[in-house]
């Protein structure tokens, strides 16, 4: 049976599959800009919230796709592998981290020893906090990582935007009652004195 995150990702790998974020997929179909934010998926009480049958409608017709092909997309979500698999049920004690589209459970080796970011630091990152599916101000977060990281003089890899939904990503691979401590973390993997922006890395651990 398929879950609320499943559809949910088959919304999102729609919209990327046309290049464009859920809010211009949303603008496409006619909709609210708003109608698939991620503020959106759930009710404020944490309860899950679907999105209706006439939204989706308008987004296959936006896109020229099927119910079938939709039907595919959330199935390919539903079977997708869990890299949780081998923690078990993920608790607050657990850490997973996206690393170039996979999610990674514990504490994975990222830097070697020529790492820019290992031996001159050139290194940011913000802490935002979940509990119960809220995250207060998570926008505000992944915008200062970004600000950050253009004052130390990296290139951002990916907007405060695809950092917020990532982070939503993350929270919820973990139960709804779960308090989680979202770190955004941008770094420089080349250069010698200066880092090499262009080589900026994008990570983000839940």
């Amino acid at each position: 049976m398929f879950g609320h995150e499943d559809v949910w990702r088959a919304i999102d790998t729609l919209a990327e599959r046309h290049g464009l974020t859920p809010s211009g997929l949303a603008r496409r179909a006619g909709l609210n800009a708003t109608s698939f934010n991620l503020s959106k998926r759930f009710n404020p009480d944490g309860r899950p919230r679907w999105p209706g049958t006439e939204a989706l409608a308008k987004v296959l017709a936006a896109t020229g796709g099927t119910l079938e092909q939709f039907g595919a997309l959330v199935a390919a979500a539903d079977t997708a592998p869990d890299p949780l698999h081998h923690v078990g049920k993920p608790t607050s004690d657990n850490t997973v981290t996206w690393i170039e589209g996979e999610w990674i459970a514990g504490n994975p080796a990222i830097l070697g020893p020529m790492s820019h970011a290992t031996w001159m630091a050139s290194v940011v990152f913000d802490g935002a906090r979940a509990f119960r599916r809220l995250a207060p101000d998570l926008d505000l977060h992944c915008a200062r990582a970004v600000q950050s990281a253009l004052a130390m003089g990296l290139m951002p890899p990916v907007t405060a935007q695809r950092i917020e939904a990532v982070a939503w990503q993350g929270i919820e691979r973990f139960p709804p009652d779960a308090e989680l401590y979202i770190r955004p973390l941008m770094y420089s993997e080349e250069g010698f004195v200066v880092a090499v922006p262009e080589s900026t890395k994008f990570i983000l651990s839940v």
